[in-house]
């Protein structure tokens, strides 16, 4: 996994500040830009990504999201009874693992 470094990139915390409080950005790594953003209908509590890095996988209250980053599409994968609070992808990288609040683990 890579992390956007701000000395590096040179970005401003007040920039980062204006970005919208409730989305999920995808920058590229070696220029800081900002690539795509999904702005999901509720809060997001963890995310996700496929080792390919076409899926975004993220948990909310309503259960979880599945993003396709290429396509810019989202799908939300239901049926838990509460916030899902973590979620990752099998090391194949064919299903999905979450866990919720109500202590439930969920394999899709």
């Amino acid at each position: 996994a890579a992390t956007w470094d701000l000395r590096r990139n040179g970005a401003r915390p007040d920039e980062l500040a204006k970005l919208t409080p409730v989305a999920i950005w995808v920058f590229d790594i070696e220029t800081g830009k900002e690539v795509r953003r999904m702005a999901p209908d509720a809060s997001v509590a963890h995310v996700a990504l496929s080792r390919d890095g076409r899926l975004v996988a993220f948990g909310t209250g309503d259960g979880v999201g599945l993003w396709d980053v290429e396509a810019n599409t989202c799908r939300m994968l239901t049926g838990l009874k509460g916030r899902t609070v973590s979620v990752a992808f099998t090391r194949d990288g064919r299903h999905l693992v979450s866990t919720g609040i109500d202590r439930t683990i969920a394999l899709w």
